[in-house]
């Protein structure tokens, strides 16, 4: 049987329908949709229910986010104040999103933001690469100081050179950018895999009180959505203190944090 759903899509949905003769009734499936499962005492009622099911199902997909973009935020966070400085954006594709990848992580593509009009210029070719590589965008929050940058190249041209590893050579900047920061006060990435709010607002709670007690003027930056929880951006605290009450958190001291994933 065909039914024309005219609530939930414009699309013929083929329809099955199971006669139960136990309850005189009726159930309504469909190979298309088989997480929609009806039941009505008449066939009309059945199939009536499954368009119902249907269009909440279809409702529940539009309010569902379908990406984590943090753009705006970051852009807020990013600092040109000192000359010569600029942020690093790498697109990574993970085995973990993409299970036939031979490794754990692929580099898609580089960028390199000099000023803040630069987030607005590179957007869309940043999304663009995580929608059709199914990757995210991650940006260091720690400034590079693009003179550091450019001799550590050089550096690294003249070891991959001297190694006989000339395919390298074009790899270079990107390495250098990786591996160096020019922050004299490092921002911190306390990353939450969780969305419970009392367990994230226990861990905001706790650096603050480690913040007070070392009569520190360091301080939480900015709290930045990820697929499955937060990451707190926030300026050094005691450690040892900080894992003693929260053993097991991840605590980078100089890591990228997410700027965009496509869901």
């Amino acid at each position: 049987m065909n039914y024309e759903g005219s609530n939930f899509s414009t699309e013929t949905v083929e329809i099955t329908l199971i006669h139960d003769k136990e309850h005189n009734g009726y159930t309504a499936i469909s190979k298309q949709f088989p997480e929609s499962v009806s039941e009505g005492e008449t066939k009309g009622k059945a199939i009536e229910m499954f368009g119902v099911i249907m269009e909440f199902i279809e409702k529940d997909k539009l309010n569902k986010p379908d990406s984590v973009d943090n753009f705006d935020q970051i852009t807020g966070l990013l600092d040109f104040s000192s000359p010569n400085t600029m942020y690093f954006i790498q697109i990574l594709q993970r085995r973990k999103d993409n299970p036939g990848l031979q490794k754990d992580v692929r580099v898609i593509n580089n960028y390199y933001i000099y000023e803040a009009t630069d987030m607005i210029k590179l957007k869309s070719r940043i999304v663009e690469d995580c929608v059709k590589y199914n990757a995210r965008a991650y940006i260091n929050l720690n400034r590079l100081d693009t003179q550091v940058i450019a001799l550590n190249t050089m550096k690294s041209i003249a070891d991959y050179l001297l190694n006989g590893q000339y395919q390298q050579v074009k790899n270079a900047y990107a390495t250098a950018c990786g591996s160096h920061h020019s922050e004299h006060n490092k921002k911190w990435v306390v990353d939450i895999d969780t969305k419970d709010e009392t367990f994230i607002n226990d861990i905001i709670t706790y650096i603050n009180e480690l913040y007070v007690e070392a009569k520190s003027t360091n301080k939480i930056l900015a709290r930045i959505p990820t697929k499955n929880g937060v990451h707190l951006i926030c300026n050094g605290f005691r450690m040892d203190k900080f894992m003693t009450k929260f053993p097991g958190m991840t605590v980078t001291k100089n890591s990228p944090t997410v700027l965009y994933i496509n869901l």
